[in-house]
């Protein structure tokens, strides 16, 4: 089947068709499996009226099985009619294209901006991680992968009862894992603190100097005892995790 107009030219190639299956009946009729292509819509608005009412005559001539198309003239009425009722079907089409766009769902799933986001808060939770001695230390690595602070635990400061004195390191100090650093005293008992690594000590806590009962108040956080500049970060495998030692600590509670 073929479409022309009355003037036996062809459409123009520069339009835009739709590719419509013929009417079953139609098919009977004429025997045959046919398509029709239709004009639909040329890329200027003033073509679009002229292109839907040559799609309703095509339609009306086919229900007539004329195997050529013959498209009559188009009045401005007509097209005009053909616009008001077509136009917001056409918005709401051409609107999910730009949506549904695969050029669109690749750039907002594949944003570089997120994923660097993510790997920058899972390498900040693992420097920053706590760890403990056996002498019931903590200490706790600062961004910078280079400083730690260190303590004694809560398990500790309970232990020991209310503090009334705290011996505090001296800046600039070089220490090795294991020596002592400093000393806490209590109503009860006095004890050493010890340092978990090697390196050099680069602040203390001064507030302890006029209040040490802040040990017992917040141990592992206010109550923090001195800052150090480690030598070899790598010490902080060797160490336990908090798990491992509440785990050491039930073992000597009971």
């Amino acid at each position: 089947m073929t479409v022309q107009y009355i003037d036996g030219t062809r459409p123009n190639p520069g339009f835009a068709y739709l590719s419509l299956r013929a009417h079953p009946r139609v098919t009977e009729l004429l025997a045959v499996h046919t398509s029709i292509i239709i004009v639909c819509a040329q890329l200027t608005s003033n073509s679009f009226s002229t292109a839907l009412a040559n799609c309703c005559s095509i339609v009306l001539n086919l229900l007539r099985c004329c195997r050529t198309v013959l498209v009559p003239p188009l009045t401005m009425s007509a097209a005009a009619a053909a616009v008001r009722t077509l136009n917001p079907l056409r918005t709401r089409l051409w609107a999910a294209q730009r949506v549904s766009s695969p050029a669109l769902r690749t750039a907002y799933i594949s944003r570089p901006a997120f994923r660097d986001c993510r790997r920058g808060f899972s390498q900040s939770s693992l420097w920053q991680a706590k760890k403990y001695t056996e002498q019931h230390e903590w200490i706790e690595l600062a961004g910078d992968g280079k400083t730690a602070t260190i303590g004694i635990t809560e398990y500790a400061a309970n232990a020991l009862g209310d503090v009334v004195f705290a011996e505090l390191p001296t800046v600039d100090t070089e220490v090795a894992s294991g020596e002592t650093i400093g000393a806490v005293e209590s109503v009860k008992s006095a004890s050493d603190i010890l340092s978990p690594v090697t390196g050099k000590i680069i602040e203390a806590n001064t507030k302890l100097e006029e209040s040490p009962k802040i040990i017992n108040e917040s141990p592992e956080d206010k109550g923090w005892f001195a800052k150090i500049e480690l030598s070899d970060p790598t010490e902080l495998d060797g160490l336990m995790e908090k798990k491992e030692y509440q785990a050491r600590v039930e073992e000597e509670a009971e």
